[in-house]
């Protein structure tokens, strides 16, 4: 089994929730995300069980196909690219890969 094969076996399918107050991944809250890199229709991003940073990391790959909607996409782009590390209006649900 190769490298690509393990990485995929590995996927789990969760869903990542911007509020405007705080991420969520799945049922844990109040963890943070960091954009690594925009591909446009592929985004790949960093979460971190506590904010503080001493949480366990889990890479997400975010896939346009799997947004609800092409506005959903946008309101998640924003959301990563502002960081959200502030309240913003913005709200954005977007089903991820979790590796």
């Amino acid at each position: 089994m190769g490298i690509a094969d393990r990485l995929w076996c590995r996927r789990t399918p969760s869903i990542l929730v911007w509020n405007g107050v705080q991420w969520s991944l799945g049922s844990r809250c109040g963890g943070e995300v960091s954009l690594q890199w925009d591909g446009g229709r592929w985004l790949l991003a960093c979460w971190r069980e506590s904010a503080s940073g001493n949480g366990t990391r889990r890479w997400l790959m975010l896939d346009r196909a799997d947004a609800a909607s092409a506005a959903d996409w946008h309101a998640l782009r924003v959301a990563l690219v502002q960081h959200a590390g502030e309240p913003r209006q913005v709200s954005a649900i977007s089903r991820v890969e979790v590796t």
